[in-house]
């Protein structure tokens, strides 16, 4: 939707669901030369399946994260591995003022 309305020359003041930079908060970097993402402890990530809403499931090895020192903080008690949602466009169609028209727009 966003990408939609850049292409039409419309600057979009929608917010985003998901916390800007949020990945690299919790320690993840992505490698763009190798298209990994890279966890805290250094393993990277080994595929990606496409979602449903756009941008990609990105998977790491059970094996690595099994071992992990970070395995309590970091996987539910339900996962075995590692899995990051990761939407490109969470940066890319960012508008700068954001904040700023989305106060003037609910009248504060």
């Amino acid at each position: 939707m966003r990408e939609d309305l850049v292409r039409q020359g419309i600057r979009p003041y929608i917010p985003q669901r998901t916390q800007r930079q949020r990945l690299p908060k919790q320690g993840f970097t992505y490698d763009k030369r190798r298209r990994q993402w890279i966890c805290p402890e250094g393993h990277r990530s080994i595929g990606q399946s496409p979602h449903q809403r756009g941008g990609w499931l990105v998977y790491f090895s059970e094996r690595a994260c099994r071992g992990c020192p970070r395995a309590g903080r970091c996987l539910s008690r339900s996962q075995t591995r590692k899995v990051l949602y990761w939407h490109p466009g969470t940066e890319a169609n960012r508008p700068r003022g954001l904040k700023r028209a989305l106060r003037v727009r609910n009248g504060h």
